[in-house]
């Protein structure tokens, strides 16, 4: 029994979208950043801020997503 499976493709006016500008910048910044040592910029978010050290530590956990998602409610670098 075979099950057909429709693709849907997020396509809707009042979805974000990443601007030219972004998509150009991206083009740079992106293999700067992949060039970088992974324990460097783990140091570096882990001191940015208290969500950023629980990120760190406790990556690969709900913990850790729940810092993420939950960060814009509170100011940049909100300790």
């Amino acid at each position: 029994m075979s099950h057909a499976h429709k693709i849907t493709i997020a396509n809707h006016k009042d979805l974000e979208r990443h601007r030219l500008i972004t998509k150009f910048l991206r083009i740079f910044v992106v293999p700067i950043l992949n060039r970088i040592p992974a324990a460097t910029l783990q140091r570096v978010i882990k001191k940015s801020s208290q969500y950023g050290g629980k990120v760190i530590t406790k990556a690969g956990t709900t913990h850790s997503l729940e810092a993420m998602y939950t960060k814009h409610q509170k100011p940049p670098f909100y300790i």
